[in-house]
């Protein structure tokens, strides 16, 4: 009778083991499920929120760009900061002044899914691919705040990879 109880007691005891470990998952898995709903709820930028992005534009040997249109521009970027595609997508335009100035306003932070932006020059007023100038300066539409910059534009020259080694 004894052994009986004894092993009676083992299986109790591994049961309840079992049934506690159970519960203690249960718990943290709600825990963390409501802590991560709750954080996801609250938006980090309110939607409403616009900025203002000032500065001066210079071609690369140092001379202002003057009474140019400059184009804001989203830009698609993967993980190691290469360009999805060569296309440009243009958010907001604006006209250097006499001194290479430029001010853009009311950007909305949210207003697209975005990665980065650029700035661009094209050489007529519409966009197409004859000859673009971008900045070296990329800003991250996540972080993007007021501020001042100054942006050097270079021409921008498409090259592509070709292989032309043949495939048996």
């Amino acid at each position: 009778m004894g052994k009986q109880l004894k092993g009676a007691s083992a299986n109790t005891w591994r049961s309840l083991l079992f049934f506690y470990n159970k519960c203690i998952t249960l718990l943290f898995a709600l825990f963390c499920a409501g802590f991560g709903s709750a954080v996801r709820a609250t938006p980090l930028i309110s939607p409403d929120t616009t900025v203002t992005i000032r500065g001066r534009a210079y071609k690369t040997v140092g001379t202002p760009l003057r009474t140019v249109k400059l184009y804001l521009c989203e830009v698609w970027y993967s993980v190691y900061g290469t360009r999805c595609s060569e296309k440009y997508v243009p958010i907001d335009t604006t006209e250097t002044d006499p001194m290479g100035g430029f001010v853009f306003k009311g950007i909305h932070k949210n207003s697209s899914e975005m990665h980065g932006i650029e700035f661009a020059v094209y050489d007529s007023t519409h966009l197409p691919e004859v000859q673009m100038y971008l900045s070296n300066t990329r800003l991250n539409a996540k972080n993007l705040r007021d501020t001042t910059i100054t942006l050097y534009l270079e021409p921008y020259i498409c090259t592509g990879v070709i292989d032309d080694k043949k495939i048996p």
